[in-house]
């Protein structure tokens, strides 16, 4: 299987650039200025037997083992085991539950979407979860799990179709032989993915060093805060995000992060344009009207190694903000015009 990253690992971007640290250099491997991460060959080691890592949706990406100690609450014996698929989603009813409170319906006037996962109290008191279908979705990579089928795929590749108790290492795609159970989970994903407002990768990723940009797009965001769209990271790129209902246009040169913020975001659907010029001047409009106005110091001089991604910034964080950061809402007309 062809992954995208460098086997022997990687520094300053994602890819084959690799930099041997020696002598007083090594002082700087941890520091603010390095982005040192091993490979895919360690990364697919480090997992085994479980295929691929983190980044997919594959056992290698999403197999986490969790500890829970809590000696006052928990109802099993000291030392217990249990297969239960649990998901990150199933944290909040957990804590929910345990802590006797209610889940908000809306927040500032804005309804809240409704939660998606279940208590795992029943697994802390040693019982069993009820039947469900779990999604997932990472930068492309999906799945959903369904008791001991997984349906599983790669960003842009066909699904594959897995029974983990018979192939908990998923070498024997079952997708041939089973297009009925592969159409009805498939279907089931695409709904969760509508419902859940994830970002399914539908736009390449445009060639923008060294050239001005034109960013356009329409949102109709149901948070005030998350990130528009972005691409790159925190070496190089763009990004359009909200904070506190405020809107911001940044570009980061780099390392460097310059940002505008429009004097007043009106609520509702919006119509926004953001422009980096040729001598690094930045515009942010709102509906056609300028909202805000800078100046970076040129422009973007290498092509970032983050794609791009709408409703987060998937990976790295261009703006002063903790990734992914995502907002909930609609994103629609993305356009990013280059000359």
């Amino acid at each position: 299987m062809r992954v995208p990253w460098d086997p022997y690992g990687f520094d300053e971007t994602s890819g084959p650039r690799n930099i041997l640290h020696t002598g007083e250099d090594l002082k700087k491997i941890g520091g603010p200025d390095s982005y040192v991460s091993y490979g895919s060959g360690w990364a697919n080691a480090c997992n085994t037997p479980f295929r691929l890592y983190k980044h997919y949706g594959h056992e290698g990406g999403i197999n986490t083992p969790l500890i829970v100690h809590w000696p006052a609450g928990l109802k099993t014996q000291a030392g217990a085991n249990t297969r239960e698929a649990g998901h990150i989603t199933d944290f909040m009813p957990t804590l929910l539950q345990l802590a006797g409170a209610s889940y908000p319906q809306e927040r500032d006037g804005r309804k809240v979407l409704p939660l998606e996962g279940v208590s795992l109290v029943p697994v802390l008191q040693g019982g069993h979860l009820p039947s469900r279908q779990i999604f997932m979705e990472h930068e492309g990579n999906r799945a959903v799990r369904e008791g001991r089928w997984k349906l599983v795929a790669l960003k842009n590749k066909p699904w594959e179709l897995y029974d983990l108790d018979a192939d908990p290492t998923e070498t024997h795609d079952l997708a041939a032989d089973r297009a009925d159970l592969v159409a009805r989970l498939a279907r089931a994903w695409e709904t969760w993915a509508d419902r859940c407002s994830v970002r399914r990768p539908s736009l390449s990723t445009p060639q923008i060093a060294n050239k001005p940009l034109a960013i356009t797009c329409e949102v109709e965001p149901q948070s005030r805060d998350g990130v528009i769209l972005a691409q790159g990271g925190h070496q190089q790129g763009y990004a359009l995000w909200l904070r506190n209902g405020q809107l911001l246009f940044g570009v980061r040169i780099n390392g460097t992060l310059t940002s505008v913020a429009a004097r007043e975001t009106p609520a509702g659907r919006l119509a926004l344009t953001a422009r980096l010029s040729r001598d690094g001047t930045m515009q942010l409009l709102i509906n056609g009207r300028v909202v805000a106005e800078g100046k970076a110091s040129g422009l973007i001089p290498a092509q970032p190694v983050d794609e791009l991604s709408l409703g987060q910034d998937a990976r790295t964080a261009v703006g002063d903000y903790a990734a992914p950061y995502p907002l909930p809402g609609k994103i629609e007309n993305v356009r990013v015009q280059t000359e």
